[in-house]
């Protein structure tokens, strides 16, 4: 052992050479030198694992070894997490502490999904607080509806939580709204909303029980390319024949917007709907 050697220590008289390296840690102790205090480091880690040691000489070595017999692992063999010995061993550069990985990424994955839900939470209740409010604020209602939007797009496991909070409600009511303040913008982005919630079913259920059909149909009269973009998406995923034929000009606006082809993409939407329509109306028919 090179150590031994630099103390002028046998190998093999561990009492000694222990003695040798706590006097030589409490030499270092009083050091500020940062060379020393890494030195200082390796000599406690040494002890450290020397204090685990298993007494070798109470080991029976006869032919007949009992099944319980092993060698006690060191300390730094264990992942604290797991208390057991690590396989695959990972170190976390921030605090050079070793896990086990799967159980490491597990903890990680757990950690972040409850950080998700607890910002999920927040910013549902504060959309509910700001839908809720008497004076609604353009600013505020832009922010809430990305909100959502995202919320149902990056974390769909949630979409029911902004259900069971009563912001799909919410917002179909503000669409119904007359407020002079709802201009092409903010109906594009309570649209985009929708339609993402679209993917929950009892979401789309509330919906059209809330005449979702009839308010995106009017949004086909809208100014916005967007507006109608959204509006005939709408349409395409949440409303079925019975719903838009029964509202007036629905029909009518569909068939002129499949007919313009100004705008292709627009065109092939309302072309969509109006095909879902003509296959569910022969399905009854038949």
């Amino acid at each position: 052992m090179d150590l031994a050697r630099a103390l002028g220590v046998e190998s093999d008289n561990q009492t000694k050479l222990t003695e040798q390296i706590k006097q030589l840690t409490a030499d270092f102790s009083r050091s500020c030198l940062i060379s020393e205090r890494r030195i200082l480091s390796s000599l406690q880690r040494i002890l450290d694992n020397w204090s685990v040691m298993p007494d070798v000489a109470t080991l029976n070595w006869g032919h007949e070894v009992e099944e319980d017999v092993h060698i006690s692992p060191f300390r730094n063999f264990m992942c604290p997490l797991t208390k057991e010995v690590m396989k695959e061993p990972v170190v976390v550069l921030e605090s050079s502490q070793t896990y086990e990985k799967k159980a490491i990424e597990y903890w990680l994955a757990g950690a972040i999904e409850e950080w998700i839900n607890r910002n999920v939470d927040v910013q549902v209740n504060t959309a509910v607080e700001c839908l809720r409010e008497q004076t609604l604020r353009v600013d505020c209602l832009e922010k809430v509806l990305d909100c959502i939007y995202r919320i149902s797009e990056e974390h769909p496991s949630n979409r029911y939580k902004v259900r069971n909070a009563g912001v799909v409600l919410l917002i179909v009511k503000m669409l119904r709204s007359s407020s002079k303040i709802i201009g092409t913008i903010l109906r594009t982005k309570i649209l985009m909303a929708l339609l993402n919630m679209a993917k929950d079913e009892e979401s789309k259920k509330i919906k059209l029980e809330e005449g979702v059909t009839r308010l995106a149909i009017h949004s086909l009269i809208g100014s916005s390319e967007k507006e109608k973009e959204y509006a005939v998406k709408l349409l395409l995923e949440c409303s079925n024949c019975v719903s838009i034929a029964s509202e007036k000009g629905g029909l009518v606006l569909l068939s002129s917007m499949a007919e313009n082809l100004e705008n292709p993409a627009l065109s092939n939407l309302a072309k969509e709907v109006l095909k879902k329509m003509e296959k569910l109306r022969k399905s009854f028919s038949n």
